[in-house]
């Protein structure tokens, strides 16, 4: 029979083992994909690109329907990030 220590698991292991039980989260090494959506700095780059190439000749800009055109064609996309 082998000896036994008295020692309480670490709180990491036992987090490991309760969520492995629950389903919660698996030991073994998958892909977790994450979607994530553009940042605050890329849509004011898009937004004023698109107040760029709506603005006129004399200084004035277009319509708002030119600006959401315009807006929906540069808008950046959502990424996914791919975590282990």
């Amino acid at each position: 029979m082998l000896p036994t220590s008295n020692q309480l698991p670490t709180l990491g292991y036992l987090h490991k083992v309760v969520c492995d039980c629950l389903g919660l989260w698996t030991s073994d090494n998958q892909d977790v994909t994450f979607n994530v959506t553009a940042t605050e700095k890329d849509r004011r780059a898009a937004l004023r690109k698109a107040f760029q190439s709506i603005k006129k000749d004399d200084g004035l800009y277009g319509a708002l329907d030119d600006l959401v055109a315009v807006t929906t064609q540069l808008a950046p996309k959502d990424a996914q990030k791919v975590k282990k």
